[in-house]
């Protein structure tokens, strides 16, 4: 047992650790769709508008994206005693890139080579974060956060950080070449306090509870549960959501303002985050009923037939693409916590590097698939087209996962 000097300590370091774990959890968002990574719709804007690229030549730039995947798999045997300057090496890393990609604004042509360089940097930026934040942030979150902290970081902050970047994409939409410059260059300005921020966070250990049973403490083993719970991280990521706004307007409902639905799906993530309360015997349980409910909203989005036509229809689908955003939100803040309660210092980089991976390369591949099914649905004479019917089978089996009895299992702070 800790003695109290301990936990004094320990609470001093944790109240140092906090504003600061914060902070990068609210700005780290912006900096990643300012470098294009997971496609990053600013970079996606500055190559389109001011570099001149196509779409073809970006879409099979950011392809290259997917080299990431075996590297932070390989990045998952590092130590997680270096884990703080992995971080700061990350964020000075993307104040360069920044500066990179301000300079090509200013100097490259339109279309040209140089132009087309603005690629490199957001290949450069993916595998920057695969490396040194994947197999950083999440582990020091284990590190120096109790669970009710770490979840208030996970839920309110990450919310908070969608409406952040929501707030940059406006400003850089509305703002011209010479402004635009300057965003990106003060973007990196950004990343520079970022790395002096994480340089002052405490990296020891609060007093917790002994590793459950089957942890395991060597460096290759991971935690027992652990794969479960990355396999359903992965079908809650490969459901598709996002595309659902290029769906609505290909076929659901072309005549609507699609600032409308972007804004419902943004609307339901934010909701689902800022409404979370630290738990540490409910989260199967929300899991659970937020599988349900997201079940229930493609279910609902399955039985509208397009087009939308009227306002009562609009209002319900609007509300449905909200509470299903909320739903496989709510998931997967319940995955990502669960994961945390499974680790020890010996595990939580290889574990958490693992999740990250079949997270985001999970959602990565639901968007390639679900593209093709958007295109089949548009002429489909299915009573439920292809796509729809995708949403509807991938969050059934969600479902299925978390609703199974041995999944409550996993976590011994949930028995």
């Amino acid at each position: 047992m800790p003695t109290a000097s301990e936990l004094t300590v320990a609470s001093r370091q944790t109240s140092r650790a906090r504003p600061r774990l914060l902070t990068v959890t609210l700005l780290v968002p912006a900096l990643g769709t300012t470098l294009g990574i997971d496609g990053g719709d600013l970079f996606q804007m500055v190559a389109v508008e001011n570099l001149g690229l196509d779409a073809r030549t970006i879409g099979i730039g950011l392809g290259f994206c997917t080299l990431s995947v075996p590297i932070q798999l390989w990045a998952a045997r590092l130590s997680l005693g270096r884990a703080r300057q992995r971080l700061v090496a990350f964020l000075l890393g993307d104040a360069l890139l920044c500066w990179m990609l301000a300079l090509l604004v200013v100097t490259a042509a339109p279309g040209s080579w140089l132009a087309t360089s603005a690629l490199a940097i957001a290949v450069v930026a993916e595998i920057s974060l695969s490396v040194l934040y994947a197999t950083a942030f999440q582990p020091l979150l284990s590190l120096v956060l109790g669970a009710s902290d770490r979840q208030r970081v996970n839920a309110q902050g990450r919310a908070l950080a969608r409406g952040l970047m929501a707030g940059l994409l406006l400003l850089f939409g509305l703002a011209n070449e010479t402004t635009r410059t300057l965003i990106l260059a003060g973007m990196g300005f950004v990343a520079l306090a970022l790395a002096w921020v994480v340089h002052g966070v405490p990296t020891s250990s609060p007093p917790r509870p002994a590793a459950p049973a089957g942890t395991g403490s060597g460096r290759w083993s991971l935690p027992a549960g652990t794969w479960t719970l990355c396999i359903t991280a992965g079908l809650g990521t490969a459901s598709a959501w996002p595309l659902f706004v290029t769906y609505t307007h290909d076929v659901l409902w072309p005549d609507v303002n699609l600032g409308l639905t972007a804004t419902a799906q943004v609307a339901g993530f934010m909701l689902a985050g800022l409404l979370w309360r630290p738990t540490l015997t409910g989260l199967v349980r929300r899991a659970r009923w937020a599988s349900v409910a997201s079940v229930a909203a493609a279910m609902v989005l399955a039985s509208i037939r397009p087009p939308v036509s009227g306002s009562a229809e609009g209002v319900v689908t609007l509300l449905t693409i909200a509470g299903a955003g909320a739903a496989i939100y709510t998931v997967l803040l319940a995955v990502m916590e669960l994961v945390h309660q499974t680790v020890d210092p010996d595990t939580s980089v290889r574990a958490l590097t693992i999740f990250d991976v079949s997270w985001s390369t999970s959602g990565q591949t639901g968007l390639l698939v679900a593209g093709f099914l958007v295109s089949a649905s548009v002429d489909s004479a299915w009573a439920v087209d292809p796509y729809r019917l995708y949403l509807l089978v991938a969050a059934v089996l969600v479902a299925l996962m978390v609703l199974r009895p041995g999944w409550r299992r996993l976590v011994v702070a949930e028995i």
